[in-house]
């Protein structure tokens, strides 16, 4: 009796193990950058070096954006506004002239595993998916944005960071 009951204590622990939320860390807290009064290009990245490809678009500093702090010598930008941005990637820190914190280090990275196949982006508001992660596929979660969680993971024959909904996670 004994047996089966620590048994059973130990399986509703297991259980409510899996349950639970991913823990608390890092939340993106995007800031609008200041407008440039001309325009020009700065190349923008899928993770914070050249190491990562570059991204289909650029950014115009002369048009909305916002920044979210800074990684090295590379800082992570995105198109829009605060409320409302999309392809969130990075940009070498010399391109602007924006503040160095938050520090956007992520070294509390936290591994998990997609538990279903999951539409992935650069921006929890987009809509059109830049691909998927099958289910099983090992990721990083690095921070938060609402039920969006900031991760990296393998794409095709690199690595990039991007967006996946919590509820695929989890």
């Amino acid at each position: 009796m004994k047996k089966f009951l620590c048994l059973l204590l130990l399986m509703l622990f297991a259980a409510s193990y899996a349950l639970a939320e991913i823990p608390d860390i890092f939340v993106l807290e995007p800031t609008a950058g200041p407008l440039e009064s001309s325009s020009y290009i700065i190349p923008m990245y899928k993770g914070p070096t050249v190491q990562y490809e570059e991204m289909d678009i650029s950014l115009d500093p002369s048009k909305p954006y916002v920044f979210f702090g800074q990684s090295t010598s590379w800082m992570m930008v995105a198109i829009g506004t605060p409320d409302d941005y999309t392809n969130a990637g990075w940009i070498e820190g010399a391109a602007l002239t924006l503040p160095l914190e938050p520090d956007l280090s992520f070294a509390d990275r936290l591994p998990a595993m997609v538990e279903e196949t999951a539409d992935i982006t650069f921006s929890p508001y987009e809509t059109e998916p830049i691909g998927q992660l099958a289910e099983g596929t090992m990721v990083d979660i690095l921070a938060r944005d609402g039920s969006f969680l900031y991760i990296e993971c393998p794409f095709g024959d690199t690595y990039i960071r991007c967006f996946i909904r919590e509820s695929a996670i989890e």
